[in-house]
């Protein structure tokens, strides 16, 4: 078993309630809208949005790596900001587990700091590929910065 990840932080101009209320608390219902040339629909499967709720994205055809994926809710804090959910379905097939957690925090020009740090653990001796690592780590960036640019050119938009 190999035990890997990464950490990132990123920076928008976006107040972190927006940020949180786009990728996080009505994401199901952003993310498609957003960038529907990735994602076709994102539906809630089980649950309220806190602990325990199930998720479930389908990618278009764009995405070939990925056709349905579903995540478990483990921690949610609205007040800290925080969120964290594991991958249960549909992920890299080459891993046991992966789980992802969110951080905004208030930046100092008033805008956002968003830490995002990803995990993972192999099945096996498998060692993670450079496409492994570019698809977990770039997938978000990307979204992060779509969501970031969406809201700035729509500023009424999760406000």
């Amino acid at each position: 078993m190999v035990v890997g990840g990464f950490t990132e932080e990123l920076k928008s101009r976006v107040s972190p309630a927006r940020l949180w209320k786009a990728a996080v608390s009505d994401v199901h219902i952003m993310l498609p809208k957003i960038v529907p040339e990735f994602v076709g629909s994102m539906e809630i499967v089980q649950g309220d949005g806190g602990v325990g709720t199930i998720k479930a994205t389908t990618f278009t055809h764009a995405v070939k790596e990925l056709s349905v994926v579903k995540i478990i809710v483990d921690e949610i804090d609205e007040e800290k900001l925080y969120y964290k959910y594991s991958v249960i379905e549909g992920g890299n097939p080459n891993y046991e587990s992966t789980s992802y957690t969110y951080k905004f925090e208030l930046s100092e020009d008033g805008g956002c700091l968003c830490k995002l740090i990803g995990e993972f653990k192999t099945i096996g001796d498998y060692e993670p590929t450079d496409q492994d690592k570019v698809l977990s780590k770039e997938g978000f960036i990307t979204t992060f910065m779509a969501i970031d640019a969406y809201l700035q050119a729509n500023p009424n938009e999760c406000a």
